[in-house]
């Protein structure tokens, strides 16, 4: 199933800001609530999908993580997932020249609110990413990344 990312305001069915609750049933699969630090509100987990959801401290999902199940996000007609990191990376960059990458984990660009991991991306830009996500916008200020 295809989950169309909306720059900075949503992913498939999720909008940034939905309750825990408006997502789960957005969602519309089995899913369990993973704590996953102590500082930090638990997240829902939507095993089946490979689908991840954290939640911000009013309580409103911020941040959506794919990790290649029955999810797949699509992001500008591409998906995310299916594309060598060096190509999306290229593409990318054509519509936020200030991309951000790290060494060892991929790229995201706060601009577009999408996110690539890709750990082997340095070595091996040609492989796919081993995820993607879509966050809402100011998630990395609120959070000081």
């Amino acid at each position: 199933m295809e989950w169309k990312i909306e720059s900075l305001q949503s992913v498939g069915p999720v909008r940034f800001g939905m309750s825990r609750a408006e997502v789960r049933s957005a969602v519309h699969a089995p899913f369990r609530e993973v704590r996953k630090s102590v500082t930090v509100p638990t997240i829902d987990v939507f095993e089946t999908l490979l689908l991840h959801v954290h939640y911000g401290a009013d309580g409103g999902a911020e941040f959506v993580e794919f990790g290649g199940g029955d999810a797949t996000p699509v992001f500008g007609g591409r998906n995310l997932l299916k594309a060598s990191f060096q190509d999306l990376r290229a593409w990318l960059r054509t519509m936020d020249p200030h991309l951000e990458e790290e060494e060892g984990a991929g790229l995201r660009s706060r601009k577009l609110g999408v996110a690539l991991y890709a750990p082997a991306g340095d070595e091996e830009p040609e492989r796919l990413p081993e995820g993607a996500s879509a966050f809402a916008a100011g998630y990395y200020e609120r959070h000081g990344f």
